[in-house]
């Protein structure tokens, strides 16, 4: 349907998903998939500024469960 958005409805939602998949990023590098503990505590506080403790700790259990359906 993405071809009948008018131009600036269009623009929006694919900002919209670039803003969603950094968010997720950042809740992958939160949880500590990989990455060192400084990387993870900043990850997390950045995180929590940007959407709020609630949010971000809904995004990370996403994460988590996300990563767990990998193994799987």
């Amino acid at each position: 349907m993405f071809d009948r958005m008018p131009p600036a409805k269009l623009a929006k939602a694919k900002g919209q998903g670039q803003t969603t998949n950094q968010r997720n990023r950042k809740a992958d590098v939160a949880n500590g998939f990989g990455v060192t503990r400084a990387a993870k505590l900043a990850a997390e506080r950045e995180l929590i500024a940007e959407v709020g403790p609630r949010q971000a700790k809904r995004l990370m259990r996403e994460s988590a469960n996300r990563a767990a359906k990998r193994v799987w």
